[in-house]
Order: structure tokens, then sequence, then C-alpha cells
């Protein structure tokens, strides 16, 4: 039985007490129609198990949510005859739902669909690319594959000031385990 959460939108859909739309399920995942679509045939794919991160994501699920993805991506596309697709995910900011889903989107040349990547920021002397990236490499956790995913490091840490507020999340699995060791995190950029 999937560990679901009494209060979740999402948990009430896969116990069966809200009606929704299935496309495909499985043990661990569940699609179904969006109820409010951008477009008809808007999928939402979720683990049964109640998260809410991707980051949350056990590494044991990751491969089958990523090929679920996949398939719900030709599925949308070839079976609406859309010209593409929109694959999506919001950690926290946009999340309306704070269960991890997947958005599966058909798209259409000219759908007048106007995507939120602008404006856009340029990196610059005062903001050099560089700079951003070893911050980025600094945050990293270690690669290793925790029993519930491997990129959470405790608490919501803020790369670009260093600030970290451990009162919004607690260290659990391996990463705690390795906090605990005072080892230290990989800074290593993958080649």
């Amino acid at each position: 039985m999937a560990s679901t959460v009494a209060n979740c939108a999402f948990c009430a859909i896969i116990r069966g007490e809200t009606p929704a739309v299935r496309v495909l399920e499985t043990g661990s995942l569940l699609a179904f129609l969006d109820h409010r679509p951008l477009f008809r045939g808007h999928t939402l794919l979720v683990p049964k198990d109640h998260m809410r991160l991707l980051s949350d994501l056990p590494a044991g699920l990751a491969g089958a949510f990523l090929m679920t993805a996949q398939r719900l991506e030709r599925g949308v596309e070839d079976g609406l005859g859309a010209d593409g697709s929109m694959i999506l995910v919001n950690n926290v900011v946009s999340q309306s739902v704070p269960h991890l889903h997947l958005h599966v989107i058909p798209r259409n040349f000219k759908d007048g669909l106007r995507f939120w990547l602008g404006p856009r920021q340029q990196y610059d002397a005062e903001h050099p690319a560089e700079e951003y990236a070893e911050k980025i490499r600094a945050a990293l956790p270690p690669a290793l594959l925790g029993q519930r995913g491997v990129l959470r490091r405790g608490g919501r840490h803020d790369a670009l000031t260093g600030h970290r507020n451990t009162a919004d999340h607690q260290p659990h699995g391996q990463l705690r385990d390795l906090d605990r060791l005072g080892l230290e995190r990989q800074h290593a950029v993958e080649q």
C-alpha cells in the first residue's frame, strides 16, 4: 500500500477518494489527466508514495519515473497529433499541489502559450558565470544513492548567499549519516 497523506489532493486520487481520469497506472506510479489542463490531454505523473520534491524520489524509482514520463510523452504527442510537448516539474515555487508531479503538456506551433522564460539575465563582470557554477558545484551532495533519493542535504540552502535554513528540512538517509560522520562532499564536475 502506498504511503499517502490525508490532506494531499493527489494522495486522495491515488486512494480513489477523489475521481480522476486515469491514463496509466503501475504499482508505484499513477498518470491522470489534469482537471485544469493548459491544453486537452495535459497529463500528470505522480509517485503513489507521497513526496514533495524531485530530490525526494527514491533512486530505485527514478528510472521507472523517467521511462514512464517518456512513454507519456510519446502517448500524448502521437495520440493527440501534437507537434510536441512540454515536460515540466515544479519544486516548491509554482507547485500547486505539494506532491511530486511531472506535467506532460501537448503543444502545437502557434498554440498561443507564452512560456515564462524571460526576462533573461546575462552573466557579466559583476555576475560571472564561473562564480555561479562554483557555488552550485560546492553545494552538490555526494553522488550516493540513498533510500529517499540523492539530492537532499538538510535544510533549504541558498547557494548564492550561503544562507542555510535548517528549520525547513532535516537531512535523512545516507546524507544525514554522511553529515554525522563529517565526511566532505565531493566537489567534482562530471566530465
